[in-house]
């Protein structure tokens, strides 16, 4: 393992089998396990976003994949904006847009911006400027959409557009739908944003963010199970032993049990996620 809050012992399958057990151990308290596990994959972001990570994206194939991005982002965007708009208050645009006609502007619109939108969370983010861009986009039209649902949902069919209960409540659902898939690529842009702003600091800023994350991973380290939920301590230690004398069993290294026995299961398990020295094991680990 690299040098970390506090060096682990052993190898790394050593290290990550240890890992197991202290998860393992956790686990026999969902309180603990949940709120413990919170703080560890926020450590765990905040370790990755602080490495390098070089842009896999070149040239002329990074050209087009921003422009064809954008594009559905553009156009999901644009249609979720134009099936809100069909269904908003009175004025002198609408005077010409029959309820029939607003309707059936609104619903393809509707199913076209959810398809789009609901792609192009799952699509992987260009490199900058484009989760910028597309946090800002993404939070005007949102707050747009917010705005004509709530006035719909609100009025109904009490105003002078001539809607009927047939055509608002399809709508209503749809947008509903339009609006949970705004917010969630809202947040899943401005987490891409966030992580690329901390890519890019200075040599000394950078410095300054391992400090404060050497910090962060230190005060993880020495909390206790009591600090998670109180009167929790005696079943997650006794499980904690359990499986110390198991992985000892299978022929871990005595001084490996030795640190592990020391320093605890939340101590190891922050030390582990600082470190940073895993391929994909911290997922597995925690997702049992």
């Amino acid at each position: 393992m690299k040098k970390a809050v506090l060096t682990l012992e052993g190898t790394l399958s050593d290290v990550v089998a240890v890992s197991e057990a202290a998860a393992k151990a956790i686990a026999v308290n969902d309180r603990v396990r949940q709120r413990l596990y919170r703080e560890l994959h926020r450590l765990h972001e905040r370790r990755g976003a602080l490495a390098k990570a070089p842009d896999i994206t070149r040239g002329r194939k990074r050209i087009l994949w921003q422009a064809l991005w954008g594009f559905l982002l553009s156009a999901g965007l644009s249609a979720a904006l134009t099936a809100a708009v069909m269904f908003g208050p009175s004025d002198r645009k609408s005077t010409y847009i029959t309820a029939e006609q607003a309707a059936s502007v609104a619903s393809p619109a509707a199913v076209i911006g959810i398809v789009l939108l609901a792609v192009a969370l799952f699509l992987p983010v260009p490199a900058r400027p484009a989760a910028r861009y597309g946090t800002v986009c993404t939070l005007i039209v949102g707050l747009f959409v917010v705005g004509l649902v709530t006035f719909r949902a609100a009025t109904g069919v009490a105003d002078d557009r001539g809607f009927d209960t047939g055509q608002v409540a399809p709508w209503l659902i749809k947008m509903t739908l339009t609006l949970a898939l705004l917010a969630l690529l809202a947040w899943r842009l401005n987490r891409k944003r966030l992580l690329e702003l901390q890519r890019d600091l200075s040599p000394a800023a950078r410095k300054e963010a391992m400090r404060n994350l050497r910090s962060a991973a230190e005060h993880l380290a020495a909390t206790s199970v009591e600090h998670w939920d109180r009167g929790a301590s005696g079943s997650v230690s006794a499980a904690w032993k359990a499986q110390l004398k198991q992985l000892e069993q299978q022929g871990t290294p005595s001084h490996v049990i030795a640190q592990a026995q020391a320093i605890g299961p939340i101590a190891w398990l922050a030390r582990f996620v600082y470190g940073g020295d895993f391929n994909g094991d911290l997922r597995r680990i925690l997702s049992r």
